[in-house]
């Protein structure tokens, strides 16, 4: 007994300073309500999202990107990385567009909008601009 209290007594304030340390830096957890119109708002923006996503993936959209030299894939990697209202205002505008047409126009809206986070320094697409500095 008296060998275990020589090994264990050296351990005590490795232990108590390590058990103070995750006492003091432990993460704190909160709770709050979450509101119905939270709830709904990101399962809208989801949506509009997913419907950006299927737009990008039809054969004319892909065509037209690789014509204008934008790679299809990052296109869609940047569709990701939309803000939600964004996403929002893109799909308003592909709403109130004739069927069938308005792809381009659709095109030319992100492609703007990819532009602008480049030259923001937000993003790295397009080799041709230069971000602010």
């Amino acid at each position: 007994m008296d060998s275990l209290r020589k090994v264990v007594r050296p351990l005590i304030p490795v232990i108590t300073v390590c058990l103070l340390w995750c006492g003091l830096y432990g993460s704190v957890a909160q709770a709050a309500m979450i509101g119905t119109e939270n709830v709904v708002n990101a399962q809208q923006a989801q949506q509009e999202r997913q419907r950006l996503r299927s737009l990008y993936q039809r054969t004319e959209v892909v065509s037209a990107l690789r014509a204008n030299g934008i790679n299809p894939k990052e296109a869609l990697g940047r569709v990701d990385a939309l803000s939600d209202q964004e996403v929002h205002r893109i799909v308003g505008h592909v709403d109130q567009l004739p069927a069938g047409s308005g792809v381009l126009e659709v095109l030319l809206v992100i492609f703007l909008v990819l532009v602008i986070t480049d030259l923001l320094g937000l993003t790295d697409v397009f080799t041709f601009v230069h971000r602010a500095r």
